[in-house]
This record gives C-alpha cells, sequence and structure tokens, in this order.
C-alpha cells in the first residue's frame, strides 16, 4: 500500500510540472523577410555562415543556385548568391567547416558533389 502512494503521489507532482508543457506555441510567417529567392522546395541549412552569432539561412533555389540569408540585427536578411550548381540539380546539401580552415563550407550532392567555401 505505501509503495502504491509513493506512486500516486509522484505521478500527482509530475503532472502538475508537465501541464505546462502541454501548452500551444505559436509561429509568426515571416517569410517574406527573406526576399524574393525564399520558394524553393530545395534543401535548407540554419548555420552562422559569417561568425557574428545569428543564424544565417542557406539555400538551394531549385536546386541550382546556392544563396545565403545573412541575418542582420533586428531580424532582417541580407540575400547573397554563392554560385551555380555544376552538373544539375542538387537536392541535398550539409554546411560546416570540412577543411578545418576556419570558414563555413558547403556541400551540395545529387550523383556527383559540389562545394562552395
Amino acid at each position: 500500500m505505501i509503495t502504491f502512494t509513493k506512486h500516486l503521489a509522484g505521478a500527482f507532482f509530475l503532472s502538475l510540472f508537465a501541464l505546462p508543457a502541454l501548452a500551444q506555441f505559436s509561429f509568426e510567417d515571416a517569410t517574406s523577410k527573406l526576399g524574393a529567392q525564399n520558394n524553393s522546395g530545395c534543401s535548407m541549412t540554419i548555420i552562422d555562415w559569417n561568425g557574428d552569432g545569428l543564424d544565417d539561412i542557406l539555400r538551394l533555389d531549385q536546386g541550382r543556385t546556392a544563396w545565403v540569408s545573412l541575418q542582420k540585427v533586428g531580424g532582417v536578411f541580407e540575400n547573397i548568391e554563392l554560385g551555380q550548381m555544376a552538373n544539375g540539380s542538387a537536392w541535398a546539401m550539409a554546411a560546416g567547416d570540412f577543411d578545418k580552415n576556419g570558414y563555413v563550407d558547403v556541400v551540395g550532392g545529387w550523383n556527383g558533389l559540389q562545394k562552395y567555401s
């Protein structure tokens, strides 16, 4: 009986702390801040491209053009074209400092490999 009471009391207190986790989150549609190059169904990734502590967005526009949207203070973005993918459309992307030189590298993939630094 004591074990059952302990479990019942524990479940009660756990439910008190878990209730706030059931609250709904809300999001604001802010895609207009990205500019005209935000309508691609291809890969996107978030990374601090320029080391300023703000998240930047890397994306492939229609699988061909690599873009970085640099986030500025205040939540506005500056879009910079990185270049065209060679050999057709890329449908996968990864970002990181692959060659360990301190700069973010972008790798796009399909049946080959294209790298932008």
